[in-house]
């Protein structure tokens, strides 16, 4: 006879072993938060409330901080030698040039004899009295005669050979606001940079060479007091590469728009489609090296920069108190990675921005503000070329070299590399020139209404034709995919007018009729996301993770929909307002300013996952319903597909004003608060879909049927965002 007490002690281990494995070896494990990451989070939460200091801000800049420290545990996109002899000798023309005008004071030349970059069969001459000389084919692609939205230059023929003419060496450059310049001097611009974009250097390009520079450089030219003076410095290599000065972008003129992704700078008039691929415009059809298109969802996260911000770094003389690692929220480096994040894509990604044009044009305008800070220090007796920052990374120290460059740190902030240029200053009013407007004392963009409506659905007046056509040379293709990924730029700033969002409390309640009645968000625009991997492309590379979300009601929102009482409409509160909470006023967070109001209640959510040990990330939101006291939503994100390897990440999420949300955790027990950071495994149960079909069947598919219930032990996060009266961190 068994003895009962055997089996049934054996049954009970069983059991145990099976809940262990189910808790413990389940695909989607948490793992603890990165110290570097936890650390973050505690000094920038240390003393300040969560009611003064928006917490998403705090989120995006401690996630930048840690990729860029551990970018040693990523496979990286290998620069080609090729490349980096590109551009080392453009730096050697530089310089060379430097050294030409210094001999110039000792003697004459009636004429000078210039050659062209990297063209040693051919010279030009250039009489000294002159400047820039212009080329035959300005304004014009070859086999069509006109770049679309630009409209036709005259000039010679087509298809001519091209030949990028350099100034008259020692002539400053004048670099202007992109809106200042004449439609015949953008298109010299555009037409210059595909022109580099066309011609081979090894199996890549000329501006790929370039922006190949900067991709290696991202660990010391980050973070640290060498931003400033490396990026000064790659911004006179493209100069040199092109030619002619490189005009600057000052967002402000587009932040203080009602609705800055309907600005003009964003149609075939200037960069092209904000929105998804950048198939129109000067830059139509480029690819990075990994074969992904250009791609942009402009307002989707981050904010422009604006007055304040530019104030903030400008009461200051002290460089320490505005580079990194200063404590204080406004440093240069932060307010630009505000305007990174905003327009996402390829520029949300520090190791891959610099593929797209905007790149160069915006950190010509952080150029423009270091200039302006800089004669602020001489003002107050400091040489700006010689007080060098702290820095605890000695990768950024004054005599650390400036990779991939054979120059120190230190001189990125020489007088020289600043007295190359003349900075003209932006449009003011009343000149604000024909492509803005006089607002209220600013100058602010022209606005094209319509093209704010996403991929396949713009409106714009200045659309036309394919963009830029002839052949472009790019970097040999891996697999077909969206955008590069890497080390992702974050920002402590976010214009919450981006999808939807709310004002202050009293804001809100003033303006939301006329709100209400005209829907300004973005929830109708689609997030084109990003596929690539470790350097290659290809949506195969990913698995989808299943992720719920549970959304509380902020307490400010009003909605249009009120109760009626014995035939009395009651408009002090709408019929679903929950009741009231005496503790809302004492526990309300810190909201972003300039909130709109989804009229319908809809609104998104985004989660995003960020490699640990892999290079990549991936976006996605789900949308939750504000009228409702609570409620909840679903959406997949992507992760390394574990099939090859088993891979680490941390995942995050945030709503459109502004409140990180909760991670919630599956274990044995239900679920428990976690750190959001994450192993995934190939070992069972499996709890995620190698398509994103595959993981939404998982959930609610059983047996070949549509279940009426999820399957919740597929589930393994579940974001709570709420209103807190605390840090999350903490």
């Amino acid at each position: 006879m068994v003895d009962t007490r055997c089996l049934s002690g054996v049954t009970i281990w069983l059991l145990t072993c099976l809940l262990l494995i189910i808790s413990v070896t389940g695909l989607v494990e948490e793992i603890p938060m990165p110290k570097e990451l936890e650390e973050c989070y505690k000094f920038r939460t240390q003393n300040i409330s969560i009611t003064e200091f928006v917490s998403e801000d705090i989120n995006i800049f401690c996630i930048t901080q840690f990729l860029y420290s551990s970018t040693h545990l990523r496979p990286h996109h290998k620069v080609a030698n090729e490349s980096i002899l590109y551009v080392q000798e453009l730096m050697r023309q530089m310089f060379g040039e430097s050294y030409n005008q210094r001999s110039r004071t000792r003697r004459r030349h009636k004429r000078q004899v210039v050659a062209i970059p990297d063209q040693p069969r051919i010279r030009q001459l250039i009489p000294p009295r002159r400047g820039l000389q212009p080329t035959s084919w300005l304004g014009q692609i070859p086999g069509l005669g006109e770049i679309p939205g630009l409209g036709r230059i005259p000039g010679p023929g087509l298809g001519r050979p091209q030949l990028l003419l350099p100034r008259r060496a020692g002539r400053r450059w004048v670099r202007r606001e992109i809106r200042s310049l004449s439609r015949r001097e953008w298109v010299d611009f555009v037409n210059r940079i595909n022109q580099l974009k066309r011609t081979p250097v090894g199996l890549s390009n000329r501006y790929d060479a370039l922006a190949d520079a900067h991709r290696m450089a991202v660990p010391i030219a980050h973070n640290g007091p060498n931003f400033l003076g490396w990026h000064r410095l790659i911004i006179a290599l493209l100069e040199q590469a092109l030619g002619i000065a490189i005009p600057y972008w000052d967002c402000r003129l587009d932040f203080y728009m009602p609705r800055p992704t309907e600005s003009i700078v964003w149609t075939d008039a200037f960069f092209g489609p904000g929105f998804g691929e950048v198939r129109s415009g000067p830059f139509a059809n480029w690819v990075t090296p990994t074969g992904t298109p250009l791609i942009r969802n402009i307002g989707s996260a981050g904010s422009l920069i604006n007055e304040d911000m530019v104030a903030n770094v400008m009461s200051r003389v002290d460089i320490n108190d505005v580079t990194e690692p200063s404590a204080g929220p406004f440093t240069f480096e932060r307010i630009h990675n505000a305007p990174h994040v905003w327009i996402d894509g390829q520029m949300a990604s520090s190791e891959t921005t610099a593929y797209d044009p905007v790149f160069f044009v915006l950190h010509a305008f952080i150029d423009y503000l270091w200039s302006l800070f800089r004669h602020r220090q001489r003002l107050a007796g400091i040489n700006p070329a010689t007080a060098y920052p702290d820095s605890p990374d000695p990768r950024q120290g004054p005599g650390a070299q400036m990779i991939p460059f054979n120059y120190r740190c230190i001189y990125g902030y020489s007088e020289f590399l600043e007295r190359r240029v003349i900075y003209a200053r932006p449009p003011r009013c009343p000149f604000c020139g024909g492509y803005a407007q006089c607002l209220q004392g600013r100058c602010v963009s022209i606005a094209v209404p319509g093209i704010a409506r996403g991929p396949g659905q713009e409106i714009s007046r200045f659309t036309g034709g394919q963009g830029i056509a002839g052949p472009v040379f790019a970097s040999p293709a891996s697999d077909a995919g969206t955008a590069s990924i890497g080390t992702k730029f974050q920002t402590d700033f976010h214009d919450s007018r981006n999808n939807r969002a709310k004002r202050h409390v009293q804001e809100v309640r003033k303006q939301h009729d006329l709100i209400a009645s005209k829907d300004n968000s973005q929830i109708n625009i689609p997030y084109q996301n990003t596929f690539e991997l470790n350097g290659k492309s290809s949506i195969d590379l990913w698995a989808f993770v299943p992720v719920k979300i549970i959304f509380e009601r902020p307490p400010q929102l009003r909605f249009k929909s009120y109760p009626i009482q014995n035939g009395n409409v009651s408009r002090t509160h709408d019929m679903f307002m929950p009741s009231t909470d005496p503790d809302t006023n004492q526990r309300q967070q810190a909201l972003y300013k300039y909130c709109q109001v989804s009229g319908s209640g809809a609104s998104k959510v985004y989660v995003q996952t960020d490699g640990i040990d892999y290079s990549g990330r991936y976006k996605d939101y789900a949308v939750v319903d504000e009228r409702q006291a609570i409620s909840s939503s679903m959406t997949y994100v992507g992760v390394k597909n574990p099939m090859d390897g088993t891979a680490e990440f941390y995942m995050n999420a945030y709503d459109s004003c502004g409140r990180v949300c909760r991670p919630q955790c599956l274990s044995s027990k239900g679920y428990k608060p976690c750190s959001g950071a994450f192993r995934v495994t190939s070992s069972f149960p499996m709890m995620y879909g190698l398509t994103y079909d595959d993981a939404i069947k998982r959930n609610w598919m059983n047996g070949g049927v549509l279940s009426t219930e999820m399957n919740s032990a597929e589930i393994p996060v579940v974001f709570i965002c709420e209103v807190q009266k605390t840090w999350l961190w903490s």
